[in-house]
């Protein structure tokens, strides 16, 4: 699909302009990815990369393990739980279940990063569940 420029509905408050969004066909694949700028003309899209896959299981349940290792070059990163049950993240340490400074992630749901910061941390994750399965991406 090529690149197409269109509306989005936004407009400049200062002039009242329409502010344009190029979508981008990032992976070739026909899904068209926003490229937007703010109003005061600073461009705030993402980097274009490549994804790593981090994805793996618990391999002992209720014991922590790394899910992504310490990375200076980390520029995001994605974490899906595709199991049956809870699973705990963590950035700041080893995850703990049910404790602060762990982030809990149900099943079927999500996590990753967003706007300018990106830990480079090692991202640790715990599940009670020997098996317990993840998707896992960082570039």
């Amino acid at each position: 699909m090529p690149d197409v420029v269109a509306n989005d509905g936004t407009f400049d408050h200062a002039t009242g302009a329409p502010l344009p969004v190029l979508y981008k066909d990032v992976l070739g694949d026909g899904t068209r990815y926003a490229r937007a700028s703010s109003v005061v003309g600073v461009d705030v899209s993402a980097a274009i990369g490549t994804w790593t896959n981090r994805s793996g299981n618990i391999a002992a349940g209720g014991t922590a393990q790394v899910a992504m290792a310490a990375n200076a070059a980390r520029k995001a990163w994605f974490f899906q739980n595709i199991g049956s049950a809870d699973l705990w993240i963590s950035f700041v340490g080893t995850a703990v279940v049910d404790a602060t400074g762990s982030i809990k992630v149900p099943a079927g749901s999500s996590a990753w990063s967003s706007g300018g910061f990106v830990s480079s941390q090692a991202l640790s994750v715990i599940g009670a569940t020997t098996g317990q399965k993840y998707t896992a991406y960082e570039g």
